[in-house]
């Protein structure tokens, strides 16, 4: 008699298991930023810089790589953590904000990252706080990025709200998947 119960127990647990996971869309992939379907915020005089995303996306665990490309060259961000997991102090590798260190190069910001799934299971949201000192000021700003892919899976749309005590801005950014 245990046996009759435990097996289809496993079953139904497993099959719960498998159905869960699917109701989370996968980011993984090669993005490339539809600058035209986007609303952008201005880089003061300067174009908008040309963005690449790369995302690893296995489960709990996400890793996005950006490349962003300007006349200047490309630089290349990276960050991952665990999605619905504690939140986690990252470094800001494209942000050179602060005192400057003994070497002579400027620290790079600390921030305080954590990334949860809405209700819906569709859409990731990655909230980021961080604190800069900028003259003798220190100014906090939280940025919150919302992931979510169209119906078919070829188009990546993050909303990003970024509050400063000058007040919040919004983008949205579009991304077509990277078809090589």
């Amino acid at each position: 008699m245990k046996k009759t119960v435990f097996i289809p127990l496993i079953i139904v647990f497993t099959l719960s298991g498998i159905l869960y996971a699917q109701d989370s869309p996968d980011f993984t992939g090669v993005w490339k930023l539809d600058k035209s379907k986007s609303q952008l915020q201005q880089w003061g005089n300067r174009e908008s810089p040309d963005v690449m995303l790369n995302i690893i996306h296995d489960g709990k665990n996400i890793k996005i790589e950006t490349i962003r490309s300007t006349p200047g060259g490309k630089r290349k961000t990276e960050v991952s953590f665990e999605i619905g997991g504690k939140s986690k102090k990252i470094q800001l590798p494209g942000m050179r904000m602060g005192r400057r260190s003994g070497m002579g190069k400027r620290q790079m910001p600390e921030a305080d990252t954590r990334a949860k799934w809405k209700k819906d299971k569709k859409t990731l949201i990655i909230t980021t706080d961080m604190e800069m000192s900028r003259r003798g000021r220190t100014m906090k700003m939280t940025t919150t990025s919302t992931y979510s892919l169209s119906e078919d899976g070829k188009t990546l749309t993050i909303m990003q709200e970024r509050a400063t005590p000058r007040g919040t801005r919004e983008s949205i950014y579009v991304y077509n998947k990277f078809e090589k």
